[in-house]
């Protein structure tokens, strides 16, 4: 059992309908390692020859470290609550988003938050959540093929993250970030430091056009900037351009009637080369240091994987409890066995033959490897969470899913089954059954009279909402 495997760290990227998987090379430089049709990859087969053989089984071999969607895929709230209290706040965020979003029950585990002063000094939580289904979809299908995301962020969050360091004053008032490329150009709006919304414009690309380009990307500020001003009830204090242009700054300036602040000296070029960067639109401009794990850019983990990193330190700490406890006991045993042998020898020489075996510290040795070994064999959360999404028909969704790894490992989970009638329920329910029993081999087989279920109405005319119940153990 190899504890410290290495794996390839692997970025994904969603861009112009397509799925980008990038590897980190021994040089530090970006590597596309394949891309691929977004649409296809939703549709397509898990053992489909589309999907790379590396990525197929990319559990042993590839760490996927980040997903960055776009940002039309996320939402975001800004709620006035005065509790600080976790146990608190997160029910309460998740009913809200809930109740906003009741036909999407996978948005639960896709929520996050932060805490912030109002322009006012009253305390609010800034909410933030993946809304699209092409995102649930999308998780999903990693899943399947055991390289889920452990964070998901979007192209506005990391300019949130890197403008809190380089701008003053970001969190004061608001702001509007102008990214002007060559064909593209990608509008950020701020309020008091969190992100609001965003907007994607196609320019002229040619020089000819270039009054038509300012005057596409005026109207389009000016719309957004109304927009803004409904929202928050405030005015866009400052706005910020980058772009490569000598006379963007100004031109934009004297177009807008207003002050433009270039950002080009403050922040360097595309840290990735410009292909790559290219084929990666708005992400393409963020380098290793903006995405590495230790970057804190606003994101989203999946609600059970965030347990399971919250877990980690813990079992962690169990397995070098385990290890100092361990090689105490065997430097104990080697004591032991030298003190014996010198006695033994001593009373050798004397006549008198004895041998004792230091038994007891044999039998703490053999307990601390007990124990070890229990630690270490203890069923993954993450594996668990993965084989339980690739068990899914398309009709199952899980409402709850709770997972005890203690005395007795099992797995309780509630979900709904959405069909037309009881055949096409027992249908549905006898796949995830017969799944379930693939990927958690040695669990108790299931079968269908183990599942306790109800009905419910649908707001889908024709359908019917069946709600199960059930358990298994984890081998």
């Amino acid at each position: 059992m190899n504890l410290f495997k290495n794996k390839s760290t692997v970025m994904t990227v969603v861009n112009n309908g397509r799925l980008h998987f990038v590897v980190l090379d021994t040089s530090g430089e970006p590597k596309i390692l394949s891309s691929l049709s977004l649409k296809k990859f939703l549709t397509e087969d898990v053992d489909s020859e589309l999907i790379p053989e590396k990525l197929r089984h990319g559990a042993d071999t590839i760490d996927n470290i980040l997903l960055i969607a776009p940002d039309y895929w996320f939402g975001n709230l800004s709620l006035r609550f005065q509790s600080r209290k976790k146990s608190v706040v997160e029910p309460f965020i998740e009913r809200k988003v809930q109740a906003q979003y009741p036909d999407l029950p996978d948005i639960k585990y896709f929520i996050n938050y932060t805490f912030y002063q109002t322009h006012q000094g009253e305390p609010g939580i800034y909410v933030y959540f993946m809304h699209d289904p092409t995102s649930f979809h999308l998780y999903n299908k990693l899943a399947e093929l055991n390289l889920s995301p452990r964070r998901i962020t979007t192209p506005a969050f990391l300019w949130q993250e890197k403008l809190e360091k380089i701008v003053p004053g970001f969190d004061k008032g608001g702001k509007a970030l102008v990214h002007l490329l060559s064909s593209d150009c990608f509008l950020y709006f701020f309020f008091q430091g969190n992100f609001l919304f965003s907007r994607s414009i196609s320019l002229p690309d040619s020089p000819e056009e270039s009054s038509d380009r300012f005057n596409t990307l005026s109207y389009e500020i000016n719309q957004s900037s109304y927009l803004f001003s409904q929202e928050v009830k405030s005015e866009i204090d400052q706005i910020y351009l980058l772009s490569s242009g000598e006379d963007d700054v100004q031109e934009l300036s004297e177009i807008l009637g207003r002050e433009v602040k270039d950002l080009k000296d403050t922040i360097d070029g595309s840290p990735i080369g410009s292909t790559i960067a290219e084929r990666l639109g708005p992400a393409g401009y963020f380098g290793p240091s903006d995405l590495s794990p230790a970057s804190k850019f606003p994101s989203i983990s999946h609600k059970l994987e965030r347990k399971e990193l919250e877990w980690k330190p813990i079992q962690m700490a169990g397995i070098v409890v385990g290890l100092i406890l361990l090689l105490l006991l065997i430097g104990e045993r080697f004591v032991l066995w030298k003190w014996s042998h010198s006695v033994q020898s001593y009373l050798t020489e004397k006549g008198v033959v004895t041998r004792t075996e230091p038994r007891e510290a044999l039998h703490r040795y053999n307990q601390a490897l007990d124990l070890l070994l229990k630690e270490t064999r203890r069923p993954s959360i993450r594996k668990t969470i993965v084989n339980v999404f690739r068990s899914l028909p398309d009709d199952v969704w899980i409402k709850e899913m709770a997972i005890e790894l203690e005395t007795n490992p099992r797995v309780d989970i509630q979900g709904v089954i959405k069909a037309s009638g009881p055949d096409q329920f027992r249908s549905s329910l006898s796949v995830f059954l017969e799944n379930l029993n693939k990927y958690f081999q040695g669990a108790r087989s299931l079968r269908i009279r183990d599942i306790d279920f109800e009905t419910t109405s649908s707001n889908e005319k024709g359908y019917q909402n069946y709600v199960i119940a059930l358990r298994f153990n984890l081998p």
